[in-house]
Formats: structure tokens, C-alpha cells, sequence
């Protein structure tokens, strides 16, 4: 079966209160419209806490004047996401490359999390646009 995609997008300021709100209207947004297991739900609600997180922090540098964009697909058996914020980007490559030095440490686990928990995760070249896919499985 080939569905058309339902297709949910949002933009909002760089504010962490802001951020929490668009995560919950994402997550009503899917079970609206899907029926998927606790699992995928559960990595879904880290990985768009973490990227978002990422992108209002790390990205705007938590300035309000800027906002960060998500568009977010379902479509039959995966969920794909673009975030897109209005940074200067990072070296995504570089990043990867030190992480284990910094595994420990309070940030930088963002991206890592997200590889880990979706079935592929992209940049753009500047890297301040990030896109995943998750494939999910119904709930029976």
C-alpha cells in the first residue's frame, strides 16, 4: 500500500519552553494519525528532544530572534524529519570524530542518540539542517 504522507510543520523561536510544546504537538500529531508501538514513540519523542534541543542551543544560540524549522512525514512504514535552524552550521564529520572524547560530558550525546535510535541520519553542507528516517512498526 502506497499512502500519500501526512505531513505536520511547525516553526518556532529558539526557547527551550517553546521547543518542549512542539514536541507534544508532534507526538499528537503521529498518534493521530498512526498507531505505533511504545517503542518507536519513545525514541521518536528522545531523538526530536535531543535535535531540537541541539538546534535551539547549539544552532541559534538560544536567541529568540531566530527559529528553527521542523517538517516531519509519515508515511506507510517510516517517519521521515527535517530540522533546519538559522545558525552557522558545524562541521558535522569533525563532531563525529570526537565524540567519544566527550561521552561523558552533559552535551554532545545529542546526534549520537539520534544515529543510534533511526535508521539514517543526514546533513546538509553547512550543517545546520539535519534530516532522519526512523522506520516504525505498527502497535498490535
Amino acid at each position: 500500500m502506497n499512502s500519500k504522507p501526512k505531513t505536520f510543520q511547525v516553526a518556532f523561536q529558539s526557547d527551550l519552553f517553546e521547543m518542549k510544546n512542539v514536541i507534544g504537538k508532534t507526538i499528537n500529531f503521529i498518534n493521530e494519525n498512526k498507531s505505533l508501538n511504545k517503542n518507536d514513540i519513545s525514541d521518536l519523542k528522545l531523538v526530536l528532544h535531543e535535535l531540537l534541543a541541539n538546534a535551539v542551543i547549539h544552532g541559534n544560540k538560544k536567541n529568540k530572534k531566530k527559529n528553527v524549522y521542523m517538517q516531519l512525514k509519515l508515511k506507510d512504514n517510516f517517519i521521515t524529519t527535517k530540522i533546519i535552524d538559522e545558525g552557522k552550521g558545524f562541521d558535522y564529520v569533525t563532531h563525529m570524530a570526537k565524540y567519544n572524547e566527550h561521552h561523558l560530558k552533559d552535551s554532545g550525546r545529542g546526534i549520537k542518540l539520534a544515529c543510534a535510535l533511526t535508521d539514517s541520519v543526514a546533513f546538509n553542507s553547512l550543517g545546520n539542517e539535519i534530516k532522519f528516517l526512523k522506520k516504525v512498526k505498527p502497535n498490535v
